[in-house]
């Protein structure tokens, strides 16, 4: 099978290029270990240089992108595409890279495949009018629907029925579980600390403000409490009013799993709104890989993922509600365990399944 795979370059404030992270990297990648030929185009929304580079045997492009430059962007793609010739095409991002993949796939006469991984009529974007319209009339024309999870399945499976869950998954070679210890240690985190965890974006209705109100309140009775947060800080919370919080920045990938592997707790402290209510946060496949209790907001698929182990579970948008569930969880943890099909090889071995019964259906 021959694919290509059009995407934005930055996902979840991570170049996909540099930093090798998420499904839209992920995907691509595990495709092309498998023996399939491919290649990806991205939109470099940040301006950077136009280049072109080899990994792990797929050709990655990247072409700087903006209002004004879009239709050049457009012209580029068509004559990469036309050149390789591929069987399928997907794309994944948002609602313009849908639509503009649907029309590129449609003049070269294959398979559309749309990846939804977020609720896209709640980004930014759809500023713009008509955009929300886009985006269903691009759901409804795709041969193939990607849903990152079951909620987003449910929300689009009015308009279109043919969609197959892919979820966000973990390279188990660097998220494992690691002593506890050797985890502090390294990071200069006392032993005998109570760690809370949240790594992640820090934006408006995340909950990171939900999560420092029910750490205070946990404070109150718990010794030596932390509150270890990390990930770009994009709505610049000053957290020195907060001496319980210790805010390490962004970090790189690689030293993530050191941060869940040194929390007695992590915390996904999600408030509901339009954008978690059908979220698939990639930190979630992460807490579970490393094998730390988590306490998640009841939103999105969270009372799917967590029946097992309800005290996990607490009401969105409750202080109070959050700071006994993460209680709970730290005087009888349970865990939950990661599932072995959230792996990205094997997330992409069913995508393989589903690609090529599609390209043999339409006789590409």
């Amino acid at each position: 099978m021959k694919f290509a795979f059009l995407s934005k370059r930055y996902y979840t404030n991570k170049d996909i290029l540099d930093d090798r992270f998420g499904r839209l990297f992920h995907l691509p990648d595990q495709l092309g270990k498998m023996g399939n030929d491919g290649l990806v185009i991205t939109g470099d929304l940040h301006g950077k240089r136009e280049e072109k580079r080899r990994i792990n045997g797929l050709d990655y492009y990247s072409k700087p992108l903006s209002a004004i430059s879009l239709y050049g962007f457009i012209k580029y793609t068509w004559q990469i595409l036309k050149k390789e010739r591929p069987q399928v095409l997907i794309c994944s991002g948002d609602t313009y890279w849908g639509y503009i993949g649907f029309h590129l796939a449609k003049r070269l006469g294959i398979p559309f495949v749309f990846d939804v991984y977020d609720d896209y009529t709640a980004f930014g974007t759809n500023k713009i009018p008509g955009m929300k319209k886009l985006f269903f009339h691009t759901v409804k024309s795709a041969d193939l629907i990607i849903a990152s999870g079951s909620s987003i399945k449910d929300f689009l499976s009015p308009f279109n029925r043919s969609i197959l869950v892919i979820e966000n998954g973990i390279d188990p070679q660097i998220f494992k579980p690691i002593p506890r210890m050797q985890a502090r240690s390294e990071l200069g985190i006392a032993g005998e600390d109570t760690v809370i965890g949240y790594f992640g974006s820090i934006a408006h209705g995340l909950g990171v403000d939900l999560l420092i109100e029910a750490g205070g309140l946990l404070g109150r009775r718990t010794p030596g409490l932390r509150l270890l947060i990390a990930g770009r800080n994009n709505m610049h919370m000053d957290f020195s009013g907060f001496d319980f919080v210790d805010y390490r920045g962004s970090l790189p990938q690689r030293t993530v799993p050191l941060l869940i592997n040194a929390c007695n707790v992590v915390v996904i402290p999600y408030p509901l709104n339009k954008t978690t209510k059908i979220c698939t946060a990639c930190k979630l496949a992460e807490y579970l890989a490393c094998g730390v209790p988590i306490v998640a907001t009841r939103v999105s698929y969270h009372a799917e993922v967590f029946s097992p182990i309800p005290q996990a579970l607490c009401e969105p948008g409750d202080a109070g509600s959050l700071e006994l569930a993460i209680d709970r969880q730290l005087n009888s943890p349970r865990i939950m365990p990661l599932s072995n099909g959230l792996t990205w090889n094997r997330l992409a071995e069913k995508l393989l399944i589903a690609l090529e019964n599609l390209i043999n259906r339409q006789g590409v």
